[in-house]
């Protein structure tokens, strides 16, 4: 998973765009769950490129940034990124390669408590990635 919070705000998104979460499959496939708290398909999102070395995958992505005012049904344009932006930001890998259920959960992250499954929900969990020249 890819965790995008555009004005580093914080907050929920599980049900909105305050911020992104999104759930980047093998074959490329995005998605996230839309406002009507339903999944979406955010394939233009997302521009990925895989390369595999010998058992070693390699996964670059090229990601646009949308505001919180992102809104599935209009034409909205990605945010235009500038040095010293302040973006929340994190990353996770999930896997369940032979049961239904997820076998290994690890994130870029440190969320304390119980529950550490936070970040599709909880933007204010998520990094600060500061944009440079």
């Amino acid at each position: 998973m890819v965790y995008i919070d555009e004005d580093n705000s914080g907050d929920l998104h599980q049900f909105n765009h305050n911020a992104f979460t999104y759930h980047v499959a093998l074959d490329g496939s995005v998605t996230d769950i839309a406002n009507d708290k339903k999944p979406k398909l955010y394939n233009d999102h997302i521009i990925l490129v895989q390369k595999t070395e010998g058992t070693t995958t390699y996964w670059e992505m090229l990601i646009k940034v949308y505001l919180h005012t992102y809104d599935d049904i209009s034409n909205v344009e990605p945010v235009i990124l500038s040095k010293n932006k302040r973006i929340g930001f994190a990353l996770a890998y999930a896997d369940n390669d032979k049961i239904a259920k997820r076998e290994n959960f690890i994130e870029s992250v440190f969320v304390s408590g119980e529950d550490k499954n936070q970040g599709w929900i909880n933007a204010n969990i998520f990094g600060t990635l500061q944009l440079v020249k």
